[in-house]
C-alpha cells in the first residue's frame, strides 16, 4: 500500500478515534479509521443478550460543547444529527458501609 504524507491510520473508533478521525479528515487527511469490535462507539454501546440491554459505559456527556464545535468545525449542525436530554439530576451517589 503507497500511503502518502496526508494519509494517517486512526486505531480505535470510541469516541476519541472518531473524533480525531472527523477532525483530520477536515483538515484534507486521507484517514483510515482501524476498530476490532463489529460497531463504532467504543464504551458508548449498548449490549442486548437474552432480551436484556446493558448500557456499556459513558451514560451521561458531559462536554457537549465540545461535539457541537466539533459538528460545526465540518459544516454540520449537531441538532441535526444528536438529540439532547437534560436529567436533572445528572447523577446521584449511594455509599454503604
Amino acid at each position: 500500500m503507497n500511503f502518502s504524507e496526508r494519509h494517517v491510520v486512526v486505531i480505535g473508533a470510541g469516541l476519541g478515534g472518531l473524533s480525531a478521525a472527523i477532525s483530520l479528515a477536515s483538515e484534507g487527511f486521507s484517514v483510515e479509521l482501524i476498530e476490532k469490535n463489529d460497531k463504532v462507539g467504543g464504551k458508548l454501546n449498548i449490549l442486548v443478550k437474552d432480551g436484556f440491554s446493558f448500557d456499556l459505559g459513558p451514560s451521561i456527556l458531559t462536554m457537549p460543547h465540545i461535539f457541537a464545535a466539533l459538528f460545526t468545525r465540518v459544516g454540520k449542525n449537531i441538532e441535526d444529527y444528536v438529540r439532547f436530554e437534560p436529567v436533572e439530576p445528572h447523577w446521584r451517589n449511594f455509599f454503604c458501609g
